[in-house]
């Protein structure tokens, strides 16, 4: 039940997160169409202002519909993957527009970013090769000149190993605070039941303290109201204890002599009748 509520919770958290960066996506597409319809001028500009604005909105419907979108497509990942989509739809749509040389490492970025959002590693494969097949395409398509020229290996290949260098570093560190975050919870909930019982065991325990006035001689008690009781009495209604009665040696002794010599009487007495 506890690592139920535990898993719940990371839940929850992933879901603000991913809420949060399509949020700063879309605030990020949103300044980008603003600039290009104020500054940018020349070809290809209403292209890119309506590549930028479907962006905008993309991440902006996907940040308003996360809840729904997380329940129809199962896992919290799935929202990741859709949203890097959404981005290498972005760089594809700018490499055929500008069709620059620079624009190919919009992709290799891509792969970076995967490797930190990303901790399926079916996922993350999947999206590697995505984007190296669409980077290859844009490349052939799209830039001028042979295309061995311009498919940058080295490109490629510092992105696919940076991206995994990253993915295998935040995932050995996402696994370690896991751990370490499902064992601080269950100290908690040991050190909360060891509380619990302590405090029972305090509630339970009745403690005399200060001076109690007995009697030199009877050894009678006085209670707050003035009366004298039995010492039994007094510690029954003042603590937990409860008593059985017996003889100890010593008394028992002289009691005995008594009784001895109250059965001597009556056989005198027996006899003399």
């Amino acid at each position: 039940m506890a690592e139920d509520r535990l898993l719940q919770k990371i839940r929850f958290q992933m879901l603000g997160a991913y809420r949060q960066a399509s949020l700063w996506l879309g605030h990020f597409y949103l300044f980008i169409t603003i600039w290009r319809a104020l500054f940018r001028l020349g070809p290809g500009r209403p292209i890119l202002i309506l590549e930028s604005l479907l962006a905008c909105a993309a991440f902006y419907g996907i940040a308003a519909f996360i809840r729904p979108m997380a329940k129809a497509l199962g896992h919290l990942e799935n929202i990741a993957f859709l949203m890097f989509l959404v981005i290498l739809a972005n760089n594809t749509v700018l490499v055929a527009v500008l069709r620059a040389p620079g624009a190919i490492s919009l992709f290799m970025l891509t792969q970076v970013m995967a490797g930190a959002a990303l901790r399926s590693r079916a996922r993350f494969l999947v999206l590697e090769a995505v984007t190296v097949a669409v980077w290859g395409f844009a490349c052939h398509r799209w830039l001028p000149g042979p295309w061995s020229e311009n498919f940058d290996f080295f490109m490629v290949l510092s992105g696919l190993l940076s991206g995994s260098i990253l993915f295998g570093f935040i995932g050995n560190l996402v696994g370690s605070l896991t751990r370490l975050r499902a064992k601080d919870h269950q100290l908690l909930t040991q050190r909360s039941a060891l509380v619990h019982d302590l405090q029972e065991a305090l509630a339970s325990v009745r403690t005399l303290r200060g001076i109690i006035p007995i009697c030199s001689y009877c050894h009678k008690v006085r209670n707050d109201e003035g009366y004298w009781n039995q010492v039994e009495t007094y510690l029954a209604s003042h603590s937990d204890a409860r008593f059985s009665h017996g003889i100890c040696p010593q008394c028992m002794a002289p009691l005995q002599a008594e009784m001895d010599a109250m059965k001597a009487a009556e056989g005198l007495r027996f006899e003399q009748s």
